[in-house]
């Protein structure tokens, strides 16, 4: 994740959308522990952002509207 920021032309924003990412993952699953979600692909407009934990994988959509960052989830697929 670290090195995803230091790679956008727009930090703070990318910021903001990992963080609304992993909220939208983390609260998806009923809200466990936040710290089990990690990033493991981003799109190259940085608007899909996967996500995932131990079982499952999440595809989170983001984007920018009137200054506000917004992320929502759909369950990809099971890991099991």
């Amino acid at each position: 994740e670290s090195q995803k920021l230091k790679e956008a032309e727009n930090h703070d924003q990318m910021f903001l959308k990992f963080w609304t990412a992993k909220e939208a993952s983390y609260k998806s699953r009923g809200g466990k522990s936040i710290k089990d979600f990690e990033l493991v692909g981003i799109s190259p407009d940085g608007n899909v952002i996967t996500m995932q934990d131990q079982s499952s994988r999440f595809k989170v959509y983001t984007g920018v509207k009137d200054d506000h960052i917004y992320s929502f989830t759909v369950p990809e697929l099971g890991l099991d």
